[in-house]
């Protein structure tokens, strides 16, 4: 397991802090959205995939339509290759 695995685990971990107990959810977007490179980093797209779905909801909640749209797409395109 890779330095940038570990570190996206981390932000992971941090993120569902931030999404439970202070509900701060633009905090909790921008762990996920960190996650998220590290884990293309290491080409572990599944799990990159899995931290920008969790990002694209958490737009839409905050009415960021245009950001969940756009990440929703990335990760439709990422499905097919």
């Amino acid at each position: 397991m890779g330095r940038f695995t570990i570190a996206a685990k981390h932000h992971i971990s941090i993120a569902e802090i931030y999404e439970s107990e202070l509900v701060d959810i633009e905090k909790a977007i921008a762990h996920y959205e960190q996650a998220a490179d590290y884990y293309k980093g290491e080409e572990s797209n599944s799990s990159a995939n899995k931290c920008l779905l969790k990002v694209a909801t958490y737009a839409a909640q905050l009415e960021q339509y245009q950001k969940a749209v756009e990440i929703y797409e990335q990760v439709g395109t990422n499905a097919m290759d």
